[in-house]
This record gives structure tokens, C-alpha cells and sequence, in this order.
């Protein structure tokens, strides 16, 4: 289903007429509000993929790759108004390799590592498991869309896209 606006009236009725659990994201691109956010009964979950507390926001994989990390790996985290901080209910860390570009990074982790944490977070949800790492969002870090600047230094460490 794709919706225009997540935090309009018409959504947030959608929502309570099927009396949801649980309200999955994968890439949504807008911030949902507290009125979304209360609707289902256990939370509201967003997959993310990077190594919460740092690389918030977007593009994790292509900034941990400019930045030379040597691991990356999938958060799946209760939603909050703020982006990317909210506590995080499963990580799975995932070796960054040599020849690693963009899409295959990407693509291992949300054909491969993203679907585990997912299944292993919404069994902790149906378990009513409490156990969560704390997001703190003073710690860490955050990430917009890359520069130009941000671009060279992706490939002056031999990283590509392809």
C-alpha cells in the first residue's frame, strides 16, 4: 500500500478499522506523528540499516562505506517521533567485505539480514519480551543525503555503487 500523507486523518482511520498489533516500516520516508504511533496495540516498528545508535537517518550503507567501517549490520527499533531513536529491540551485525559496493551491501542486508531481524522482533513482540538496548539519542550519529564531498570520499576508498 503506498499513502501520500501517513499522518493524515484518513490513514489514521484506515489504521483503527483493522485493529492492528503492530505497524511494520521498511523505508518509509516520512516521520510518523503520535497519533499514528499510538494506534497499534504492541508498536510500531521501523527496520533499519545501520548499527543504531550511529547512522541514523539516511543511507546507512553508503555511509558507512565513505567512512570505512569494517561492520554494519540491521536495527530493528520501536518508532518515536525522532527519527531513528527509538529503543531498539534486535541487531544483527553483518562483516563489511572488500569488494563490497553499494548494492551488494544493500542487498544483503535487506534480502538476508533485515528479514531475520524483522522475524526476530516480532517474536519478541508476540513473546511480550521487554528486553530492549536503549537508543540514546544524544549518542551516536546522523546522516542526510550525500555531498558531493561525501561522494569523492566513497570512492577514494575504492568503494562503487555497482
Amino acid at each position: 500500500m503506498s499513502v501520500k500523507n501517513v499522518n493524515s486523518n484518513d490513514f489514521r482511520e484506515f489504521l483503527k478499522e483493522r485493529d492492528i498489533d503492530v505497524l511494520i516500516s521498511v523505508a518509509c520516508p516520512q516521520i510518523l506523528k503520535r497519533k499514528i504511533l499510538r494506534i497499534p496495540r504492541k508498536g510500531c516498528i521501523n527496520v533499519h540499516y545501520g548499527l543504531l545508535p550511529n547512522y541514523r537517518g539516511q543511507y546507512p550503507s553508503f555511509w558507512v562505506l565513505a567512512h570505512g567501517q569494517r561492520e554494519t549490520g540491521v536495527s530493528v527499533h520501536y518508532m518515536v517521533e525522532k527519527v531513528d531513536a527509538g529503543d531498539i529491540l534486535v541487531q544483527i551485525k553483518e562483516k563489511i567485505l572488500p569488494e563490497d559496493t553499494f548494492y551488494s551491501l544493500v542487498g544483503r542486508l535487506k534480502t538476508t539480514i533485515g528479514p531475520q531481524a524483522l522475524i526476530m522482533a516480532l517474536e519478541k513482540i508476540n513473546r511480550s519480551e521487554n528486553s530492549v538496548i536503549k537508543n540514546d539519542p544524544g549518542k551516536g550519529s546522523y546522516f542526510s543525503f550525500p555531498t558531493r564531498i561525501d561522494m569523492a570520499q566513497f570512492r577514494s576508498r575504492g568503494r562503487k555503487w555497482r
